[in-house]
């Protein structure tokens, strides 16, 4: 029973252990091939030995066959892996072609596979002496086999000695004694089975034991050299470590000093992807390239050559770019240096990085370059024309009757009219220009090489071509017209911002000249802007300090030849340039919003003077004053009204209030609802300037006004001209049917007295009655007026003015 059990752990024991090794090795890394390779080498010997065991189990004639099948093959396939691990482990295969490596390797397997060719002369006999089994091989099956155990033993020989020369010039102490253990498993392995190949059975051992045939114990030599190289110069020396790395969400590689990937965890293949060949033993240049110049050139370190850190991007096998942060170190193992490099994926964030720079230069709603992008284009642009004298035109394009589109169909209308704007101009534009939308209805080009104004003239044409076609959706035609200013580097400017300051000030020019039209910028339109900017300071000046004052021009009326009241008229006496006319700052101050101010300070000034007239006992009057659009439309405007009613404590019939006929056309009905709530405090309304809109006689009816004021250039020529007598007549009659005084402004002589006196029209102003007056003077021909007791049109009144 002893011997029985000897016998057994002789034949069994090895088995177990080549096993071990073998589910060992391939646990420590799965995925790398050196243990695979290794891996599948324990489990060929295994299945060697396990045919030993076996053949001492069956008959002797079944124990033949059992032999070829489970020792002399799987001899061939563990000769096949030791050429194929001696390629791995001294990085041969990176120098040969995979077609030339694969018949190198498996060369041994081909050549058993071909005894099966030959069945009748590829025999094996066993002999039994005792306990003792031995082997007869056929002579062709033992020429096969000796002649592939030396091509493999000569060939994984030269591969290792190959590696050790390469470590040996590279210093890489650590792979250095990883082969020497290997060639020394190979030259013990291989000694020991030739020197008991021919052993047959030692005297000393009993009959009664079973033996196997110890020339097979030359593998497991071999294979005890090879997992000691392996285990004791790993790269990963605990099973903690290869844990942490198994388990690590960063991919995590170990490079040497020549930049050979010699490890990698699982997360490095996730992210570079399938692999027809892992990433391990190439090198890490091959795969990382740098995204930024401190990642392009790493950190130096006193030890060694250079650190990977920064950012690179990540190219794998199908063509995908990954972004990845890399840190790194240097670690020190057997006494040679590697460097763990840890790899963090910021694919999403670099993603989004790119997103938010997209969206910090580019406009959201049309992909255009935006205003930034714009200012830094430009300025790139002058800085490389400068150097060969080139030229530079930058066009500003501004929107005629964006705003009524959009306020009228709604903003997802005026979105996508700004969408297909963005396509008429990317279309039209010039091969080398670059289209921006700065905001709002507003785009821009830079333009290079813009050589002649011709070219230019010819590009704002094609634009405007370009406008003509409509924007269709939903059924509806949508019209759309621009205005375009244009600046020329060198001739308008040498900066940035003055390029964009002139074409700005040349498309206002354009929309100031009647819009759908291009303005190519000159002096004069700077010179005329500032001036009007120094105009719109001299105004704010001269409001806040009292530089303005109001002069009233009497209405008379035309029954009883008296006063009934007059029209507040602003002056402006400036302190340098003297009187100002109002026809030179008004308008300015409608276009910048000063008027909305000013009016503010009419209508107080106003109130408080006559407030001061009725306390000094003069007849009531009703004062006339203007009112701007912006004034009237100003949603404060009933507020400081009632305010100013209140404080001043006139009576409000005496105070009427003129809107032109245009301002009541700019919103119909909500004009009608303004005059209804500034009529509830019973001030009175009246249409300055009718005749001169386009909808006299709908306003007549609409608006609930208490007078009309006939337009000055109607009465001019009343005396002469049949057509202004004919207005004038039907002006009169309309209203008086529906009950509205009419008012004839401008009247200069007495023919047109007369005329509008038998016309019936009720009161007049002009200078044949008086030109506008200060307060004081004004106070004095009221009070003349009254003392001497004599109307405006009695030759008294004419011989005293």
């Amino acid at each position: 029973m002893f011997y029985f059990l000897l016998s057994l752990s002789l034949f069994l024991t090895p088995v177990f252990i080549l096993f071990y090794m073998a589910v060992e090795t391939l646990q420590r890394n799965k995925r790398d091939r050196l243990n695979q390779c290794a891996s599948l080498f324990f489990f060929s010997a295994m299945l060697m030995l396990f045919g030993n065991f076996m053949t001492s189990l069956f008959t002797v004639p079944f124990s033949g066959k059992i032999s070829y099948l489970f020792i002399y093959l799987p001899a061939f396939a563990a000769m096949c892996l030791l050429i194929r691990f001696c390629a791995l482990l001294s990085e041969r295969d990176r120098a040969m072609s995979r077609p030339l490596l694969l018949i190198l390797c498996y060369a041994p397997l081909l050549s058993g596979l071909s005894t099966l060719l030959f069945p009748q002369w590829s025999y094996i006999e066993i002999a039994e002496i005792g306990g003792w089994r031995y082997h007869e091989v056929s002579p062709l099956l033992m020429g096969v086999t000796v002649v592939t155990a030396v091509y493999t033993m000569g060939l994984s020989l030269y591969l290792v000695g190959a590696g050790l020369r390469e470590a040996a010039a590279l210093q890489l102490k650590l792979k250095r004694k990883q082969l020497q253990m290997v060639m020394w498993g190979v030259g013990l392995g291989g000694a020991w089975a030739v020197l008991l190949a021919s052993h047959k059975r030692f005297s000393i051992v009993p009959d009664d034991l079973w033996m196997p045939d110890l020339s097979m114990f030359g593998v497991l030599i071999y294979a005890f050299f090879m997992r000691y190289a392996m285990m004791k110069y790993d790269f990963l020396l605990s099973i903690e470590r290869k844990i942490l790395c198994a388990m690590s969400p960063v991919s995590i590689l170990i490079v040497d000093r020549n930049g050979i990937i010699r490890e990698t965890n699982a997360q490095t293949e996730a992210m570079l992807g399938p692999l027809h060949q892992e990433p391990a033993m190439r090198r890490l240049d091959e795969w990382l390239t740098p995204c930024e110049e401190d990642a392009a050139k790493p950190a130096e370190d006193s030890r060694c050559e250079a650190l990977y850190r920064g950012e690179y991007a990540v190219h794998n096998r199908q063509g995908d770019i990954r972004f990845v942060r890399a840190d790194s170190e240097f670690i020190y193992t057997a006494g040679e240096r590697f460097q763990c490099v840890a790899l963090l994926d910021i694919t999403e964030t670099k993603l989004a990085e790119a997103k938010n720079r997209h969206l910090a230069y580019h406009d959201s709603l049309t992909d255009l370059p935006n205003r930034f992008m714009f200012q830094q284009r430009l300025q790139e642009s002058l800085s490389a024309v400068k150097h060969h004298q080139g030229s530079i035109a930058v066009i500003l394009i501004g929107l005629d009757g964006f705003k009524k589109v959009n306020d009228s169909q709604g903003h997802h209308v005026g979105d996508l009219l700004l969408q297909h704007v963005a396509d008429i101009l990317l279309k039209r534009a010039a091969l080398d220009a670059t289209v921006f939308r700065l905001g709002g209805d507003e785009f821009a080009m830079i333009v290079p090489h813009s050589e002649s104004q011709a070219s230019i003239s010819e590009l704002c044409h094609d634009i405007f071509e370009g406008f003509q076609a409509p924007f269709l959706y939903k059924d509806k035609s949508y019209y759309i017209s621009a205005s375009v200013g244009v600046s020329l580097f060198p001739e308008h400017g040498q900066q940035a911002e003055q390029l964009l300051q002139f074409a700005d000030l040349a498309m206002y020019h354009a929309k100031q000249s009647g819009r759908n039209r291009y303005v190519l910028y000159d002096p004069f339109i700077h010179r005329e802007e500032q001036e009007r900017f120094r105009m719109d300071g001299w105004i704010r000046k001269g409001l806040k300090q009292g530089e303005f004052a109001l002069h009233y021009q009497p209405q008379v009326d035309m029954e009883s030849g008296r006063v009934t009241g007059a029209e507040a008229l602003i002056r402006w006496h400036h302190p340098e340039e003297g009187l100002i006319p109002p026809n030179e700052f008004i308008p300015l101050a409608e276009e910048s919003g000063t008027i909305v101010d000013i009016g503010y300070w009419v209508l107080d000034t106003a109130c408080e003077q006559l407030r001061k007239w009725m306390e000094a006992g003069y007849a009531p009057l009703c004062i006339s004053i203007n009112l701007s659009a912006k004034q009237f439309l100003d949603p404060k405007f009933p507020d400081v009204l009632a305010d100013t009613l209140n404080r001043t404590g006139i009576e409000p019939s005496l105070l009427c209030l003129e809107i032109t006929e245009r301002t009541a056309m700019l919103d119909k009905g909500g004009c009608a609802d303004i005059c209804r709530e500034i009529m509830s405090f019973g001030v009175k309304l009246s249409i300055d300037d009718f005749g001169t809109g386009y909808s006299s006689l709908v306003l007549l009816k609409q608006l609930p006004v208490h007078s009309i004021k006939i337009d000055r250039s109607f009465v001019i020529e009343l005396e002469t001209n049949d057509s202004d007598r004919a207005i004038i007549i039907a002006m009169i009659a309309m209203s008086h049917n529906l009950g509205k005084k009419v008012v004839a402004e401008g009247v200069e002589e007495l023919g047109q007295w007369n005329m509008l006196a038998r016309l019936g029209c009720d009161e007049v102003q002009g200078y044949f009655v008086s030109r506008p007056l200060p307060a004081d003077e004004f106070v004095r021909f009221l009070a003349r007026e009254r003392q001497q007791g004599i109307s405006v049109m009695s030759p008294a009144y004419h011989m005293h003015k």
